[in-house]
């Protein structure tokens, strides 16, 4: 669920969700549109609510992370930080300074498959969580994204809807949906050709 304008519509929006699907598990993405006060005041209003959150992803800017930091040491759900990891480095200070529980890995933020698999192997070693996600990737993408978590031997959580969002996709092949699970072609490559 996107969130991350305003505390109280964001809130009404979730209880809406909750009594749709109360048995739902949300994820709650900010999109690094909230200070620490706004998130954690979410955060409570869906703990009155009794909302089950799996995860919070990237509930303060992408540079304030000690607003991060705050945030992750008041919840129970771990924060998963996006737009604050785009590289190694950016992983080595989520490291050190443990400001999130995890990293959103996306293959067009932080240079290709190469480049993930290694932020992802560090992170992991490191004891943080791992997602997979992306921004609005076509088939391509997404099959490749999901090649990445396969290839760290899987992740906690997998966000790899966006080719859904798409109008038209100038792609076919490459993965098969089956409900929430993909499966990925045997074949070399990604295995995707252009329409």
């Amino acid at each position: 669920m996107k969130v991350g304008k305003d505390v109280d519509t964001d809130a009404r929006a979730l209880e809406a969700i909750g009594h749709a699907a109360p048995a739902a598990s949300l994820r709650v993405d900010a999109n690094a549109g909230y200070s620490a006060f706004e998130a954690l005041a979410l955060a409570r209003a869906c703990e009155k609510l009794g909302l089950r959150i799996e995860c919070w992803e990237q509930p303060c800017r992408a540079d304030d992370l000690d607003g991060m930091a705050e945030v992750t040491g008041a919840l129970d759900a771990p924060v998963i930080a996006d737009e604050s990891v785009k590289s190694l480095e950016d992983v080595e200070v989520l490291v050190r300074r443990r400001y999130a529980d995890g990293v959103n890995l996306k293959l067009a933020k932080s240079g290709g498959l190469l480049a993930c698999l290694e932020m992802g192997t560090v992170a992991r070693v490191a004891g943080l969580r791992l997602m997979v996600g992306g921004m609005v990737e076509t088939r391509l993408g997404m099959t490749a994204a999901a090649h990445l978590a396969c290839a760290l031997g899987g992740v906690d959580f997998v966000d790899l809807d966006t080719a859904w969002l798409l109008a038209d996709d100038p792609y076919r092949g490459g993965y098969v949906a089956d409900g929430p699970q993909y499966r990925l072609p045997e074949v070399p490559g990604l295995g995707v050709r252009r329409r």
